[in-house]
C-alpha cells in the first residue's frame, strides 16, 4: 500500500501529533483537526496523506 492510500487510527496520529486520543475525539466532535473517515459503526481512520496535509497546513499557520 502507498502512503498515498494508507490509512492511520487515532492511537497512530495522536502520537504523530503528541496529543491525546481524547483529544482527537473532541476534534472529531467539533469537526476540527485533521480529516477523518468513519468505516461502520465504530471504526474511525485517518488517510495519512491528509494528515501531512494538516501539519503542513499548521505550519503556514492556516490552521486555527
Amino acid at each position: 500500500m502507498s502512503n498515498e492510500t494508507e490509512f492511520l487510527t487515532p492511537p497512530e496520529v495522536a502520537k504523530v501529533l503528541r496529543v491525546d486520543k481524547q483529544t482527537l475525539k473532541l476534534w472529531r466532535y467539533k469537526n476540527v483537526g485533521p480529516p477523518w473517515m468513519r468505516i461502520g459503526t465504530r471504526t474511525v481512520l485517518y488517510r495519512r496523506s491528509s494528515l501531512v496535509a494538516f501539519i503542513e497546513a499548521a505550519e503556514r499557520g492556516a490552521v486555527a
